[in-house]
């Protein structure tokens, strides 16, 4: 059945004809027993999902196929998208199907239209050609998948015995961007996983995997919170000369709420409004940023130190922006209800701490306490429409509540 929220949204697309199948995971669950009855589909459990207006929207699912748990994902089209399925078409992949009446195509993984690196894995192995670009080994390799959003990215752990690296395929365009990231951090001098192989053919890069903790499964109390703070000043410090230069883009978080809650467009617009003029009057910094900054990128070793993960989107670029990302990721967890308020603003003051003790030690002053809080407001704005992407039954509401946040950070950032 459909959450009230998907149901509106369905309204407002009569011509994604498959779009409402494709939000009911109790609905598909059904078709696809009538589409694809040999595979023996159990339970669907959709986890992401990416939206673009009146031209087509993608889910991807958790499902329960032949006794064991895979990823699958489908797209719907436009009623007349005869251009798009045929772009879109499987050929004779045994693991996708096209369902013309619904302009629907479904994919089984490793199925996938963008990341040719999918090619070279089943389920449960990595296949010898891939591994011995990537540097790894002769021979196929077992893996296990950890995360897959599909046309973008996947992420799954390779074991050879006691060694284990991580695999992560791309897109084209993710590629290019997440290959330039790390081998600009080749010589940084902190705890990082490095690449150790690429193979362009797959789009694909083998990294170093490294033990520990994820921060935010972590207690409040944990020291790690203000390491955390810590390795991100020394992270601004370093020098990586050939990353390329970013900049803010508020306008893609206003027009992204706009498309899923079109009344609040003239709210998030004066609220990104209210944090650019704060960052206009404020000094500018530049620095190496993580880019993606938040608490599960953070990894607690066995030692106590902290290692940064995730650092595709390395870049040079406004350090707060980091700090204000990593605020805004504690911010969105208690607007879902995932951690209390006050426990969430214990762990911002220790990263915080630790950063601006870190930042002490440098003849360069980098945090701005206003800087910070118009980038936690941006960063707010671009996650309002995260509940919607990884299928929070109530999004419109937890939506408006991470609005009413960016709201109330904005005034102080004034």
């Amino acid at each position: 059945m459909l959450s009230p929220g998907d149901a509106w949204l369905v309204r407002q697309e009569p011509d994604l004809l498959g779009l409402g199948l494709l939000l009911d995971p109790e609905r598909l669950q059904t078709e696809l027993a009538t589409r694809v009855p040999h595979q023996a589909v159990g339970k669907v459990h959709a986890v992401y999902t990416r939206y673009k207006p009146h031209t087509s929207c993608l889910v991807a699912y958790r499902i329960r196929t032949q006794g064991q748990e895979n990823w699958a994902y489908a797209t719907a089209y436009r009623r007349r998208a005869a251009e798009q399925l045929y772009t879109a078409r499987p050929f004779d992949d045994p693991r996708a199907h096209i369902w013309h009446d619904m302009a629907v195509v479904w994919r089984f993984f490793p199925a996938d239209r963008k990341l040719r690196g999918l090619a070279h894995l089943s389920t449960h192995h990595l296949d010898a050609e891939l591994a011995a670009a990537l540097g790894l080994g002769e021979t196929p390799l077992p893996l296990v998948p950890l995360r897959y959003k599909p046309e973008r990215r996947f992420v799954g752990r390779v074991n050879d015995g006691d060694r284990c690296w991580s695999l992560r395929c791309y897109s084209r365009d993710e590629y290019k961007t997440a290959k330039a990231a790390y081998h600009g951090l080749t010589h940084i001098d902190l705890p990082l996983a490095r690449r150790v192989g690429r193979a362009k053919f797959a789009y694909a890069l083998a990294l170093e995997w490294r033990t520990g903790q994820p921060l935010d499964m972590m207690a409040t109390s944990s020291p790690g919170w203000e390491a955390a703070g810590r390795v991100l000043r020394r992270l601004h410090g370093q020098s990586a000369s050939k990353l390329h230069q970013v900049a803010p883009a508020p306008s893609s978080g206003v027009d992204a709420v706009a498309v899923l809650r079109p009344d609040q467009r003239e709210r998030a617009a004066a609220i990104a409004a209210r944090a650019l003029f704060t960052l206009a009057a404020s000094p500018a910094q530049t620095a190496l940023i993580h880019g993606d900054f938040s608490a599960d990128q953070c990894l607690v070793e066995p030692d106590g130190s902290v290692a940064l993960l995730d650092l595709d989107n390395a870049a040079w670029g406004d350090p707060m922006s980091d700090l204000g990302s990593f605020a805004a990721y504690l911010d969105q967890a208690v607007a879902l209800g995932i951690r209390d308020a006050a426990a969430a603003a214990q762990a911002l003051e220790q990263c915080v701490a630790g950063y601006a003790e870190e930042d002490r030690r440098h003849p360069l002053t980098l945090y701005h306490s206003a800087h910070f809080e118009a980038q936690r407001v941006l960063s707010l704005l671009r996650r309002a429409p995260e509940p919607f992407r990884y299928r929070h039954v109530d999004w419109p509401k937890v939506c408006d509540a991470i609005l009413s946040l960016a709201e109330r950070r904005a005034y102080v950032a004034a």
